[in-house]
């Protein structure tokens, strides 16, 4: 696992291009309130990463980027349990007990029941 967390996080030491990923975003913005003037209920989830990655230039980069480009509020925000510790695999990657825990935040938010 270390091995594979070294290799995501050196992946992840610069940040995304600023001017290339809003115009990203910016697209992307404008598929969503389209959606959502058609009364799609649109859901965007962040996953739980390694603290590690989380922590990189490009994740801290992107996660601004997506807060600003699809602000709370206008979208609506599914993300990880606060104060629960996602375990991974690779970093990335959730074990079986963290893909559970985080599927049941996903069921709960989408009104569903546990299987």
């Amino acid at each position: 696992m270390r091995a594979a967390l070294e290799y995501h996080r050196a992946a992840k030491q610069t940040a995304p291009d600023p001017a290339r990923l809003r115009l990203r975003l910016a697209a992307v913005a404008q598929t969503l309130r389209g959606l959502l003037a058609d009364g799609v209920a649109v859901r965007l989830v962040e996953f739980p990463l390694h603290p590690e990655l989380a922590a990189t230039p490009y994740e801290t980069a992107l996660r601004a980027e997506l807060r600003r480009a699809l602000p709370e509020g206008e979208c609506t925000w599914l993300r990880p349990t606060a104060g629960f510790t996602y375990m991974t695999t690779d970093g990335l990657h959730l074990d079986t007990t963290s893909a559970r825990q985080f599927a049941g935040v996903l069921r709960q938010a989408a009104g569903l029941k546990a299987p």
